[in-house]
């Protein structure tokens, strides 16, 4: 057998607590990275084509070889299967041939995403995979070039860089940086989940469409915006009763919006969690685009946590245990025989 070295990386999910919509408008967003991870290994291949193994979303073991910038894939592959791996091989190609393992099972329940970031965390992981293969250390920028090439060109960025940094933060798009956040003293953050995916991508388009079809949504745009700044301010300060009004703020005008554009934000589970909040006063809102994936509940008050748990379990909703405590990407190296 031949020894080769392995390279590992593994790079967080993430959950956006709020931002999201004004982070395409130019706002700040404050994210926080989870521990689900998707793990990428490579190493160099003792056979004249490259070889691709992925779980997930898809479980799939092709060969590949790369003419320059393009992979070829074998006869038979499914393009979107291994779309997110063409973009990301497109940006980092490599000299010679290899392996290359990806697993994000954890971000997934069966082939549904979980709403935790999967493409992103892929990105961040293979894509750093592959540049370190070739001897080099991705830049944020070429990470997101190759995530928005599988997006179409869509989304503010603020996934891919939230995981490559890793922990709590605030992430502004323009131009693109990342500022790591203290989680305040108190505030406690429960996770919910959806039984289904939300549909991020068209959201997205949904309302880039609203926000340039009339000059009448300016107004209603500036207050989101407006609202997702005095968040992150209230989060750099550290302030937890702070940062529940400003969450409160937030909600009222992104539920203005989503009523004017009809994105639906509330749809799914969210609108009836969002009573169970509500109902103890806690603060509950969507993540991300809404409609589906994950919602957060946030409160300074233990019993009012409580309460909203019992009552969300009780009705039937998953809660997972989602640490957050300085989650980060990880680079490791190991020998392997094959």
């Amino acid at each position: 057998m031949t020894r080769f070295e392995q390279l590992t990386v593994r790079a967080p999910g993430k959950l956006m607590i709020a931002g999201e919509y004004a982070v395409l408008l130019g706002a700040p967003a404050v994210l926080t990275c989870v521990d689900r991870f998707a793990v990428a290994g490579i190493l160099a291949s003792d056979n004249a084509e490259s070889r691709l193994v992925l779980r997930g979303g898809t479980a799939l073991d092709t060969r590949f070889s790369m003419n320059g910038t393009v992979p070829a894939f074998a006869a038979g592959t499914a393009p979107q299967a291994i779309s997110l791996v063409s973009a990301l091989l497109g940006e980092f190609p490599p000299a010679t041939a290899l392996e290359l393992h990806i697993d994000s099972r954890e971000l997934y329940a069966g082939e549904r995403k979980l709403g935790l970031g999967s493409s992103a965390a892929v990105t961040v992981a293979a894509g750093r995979a592959l540049s370190l293969f070739s001897g080099n250390e991705p830049t944020l920028a070429s990470l997101d070039a190759a995530h928005r090439r599988f997006q179409g060109g869509q989304g503010s960025g603020a996934d891919v860089a939230a995981i490559a940094h890793g922990g709590t933060l605030v992430f502004e798009p323009a131009p693109q940086c990342v500022r790591a956040l203290s989680w305040p003293t108190g505030l406690q953050m429960q996770a919910v989940a959806c039984s289904h995916a939300a549909a991020t991508v068209a959201r997205v388009l949904k309302f880039q469409q609203w926000q340039q079809s009339a000059r009448q949504h300016l107004a209603l745009a500036h207050k989101l915006v407006e609202a997702a700044q005095h968040l992150a301010d209230a989060w750099q300060q550290g302030d937890g009763a702070a940062i529940i009004d400003e969450v409160r703020r937030f909600i009222v005008h992104i539920l203005a919006v989503d009523e004017a554009a009809a994105l639906g934000y509330l749809a799914g589970e969210h609108r009836e969690l969002l009573r169970l909040a509500s109902d103890v006063g806690v603060v509950y809102k969507p993540c991300g685009a809404g409609g589906g994936d994950f919602g957060i509940a946030l409160s300074m008050d233990d019993d009012a946590m409580r309460a909203f748990v019992s009552l969300a379990r009780d009705n039937g909703f998953s809660l997972p245990e989602l640490g957050m405590t300085d989650i980060t990407p990880t680079v490791s190296r190991s020998a392997r025989q094959v």
